[in-house]
């Protein structure tokens, strides 16, 4: 996307948790860099966002741009994965939930809404698709098929 442009080549900042930072500052703090890139449209609305993700495969940073500001924010490998050319992204939890979600960006900041997700209690699991409960076979006919995943490329 050309608004984010300036913010990816480290001429312009972003503003992340609500401060002003360049993308080389933010990589600073946590010793890292750019591995890989996508462009993402995460809400189906035809604007394009990106997704950066570090070289150690730890964090997946989301850019975007509202009303001509930059936006950033950082999700862990265990909060976002598997971007889906839908938007949509893969999750997991340290306790053995996981599903697929999609975020909404606005005012600077973002909210996910659960498509899918499986909620795990020793050896029961608990299926929801669109926030309704419903029967393991249920789920494995309504989350069958799959968004590709999208197209990362090599960070120059």
């Amino acid at each position: 996307p050309v608004a984010l442009q300036p913010v990816v080549g480290n001429r312009q900042t972003f503003i992340y948790q609500g401060k002003s930072v360049l993308l080389s500052d933010l990589l600073s703090q946590y010793n890292d860099e750019i591995g890989r890139y996508a462009v993402v449209d995460f809400e189906g609305d035809g604007k394009l966002e990106l997704a950066v993700e570090f070289k150690t495969p730890n964090f997946i940073l989301v850019l975007w741009n509202e009303a001509d500001t930059c936006y950033g924010d950082l999700f862990s490998f265990r909060s976002m994965y598997r971007i889906n050319t839908d938007g949509s992204f893969h999750w997991n939890s340290s306790a053995g939930d996981y599903g697929c979600s999609r975020i909404q960006l606005s005012g600077g900041t973002w909210k996910d809404t659960d498509l899918w997700r499986v909620e795990r209690d020793g050896n029961d699991s608990t299926y929801y698709v669109d926030g309704k409960k419903v029967s393991a076979e249920e789920f494995e006919s309504l989350t069958a098929e799959t968004e590709p995943e999208v197209l990362w490329y090599s960070w120059p």
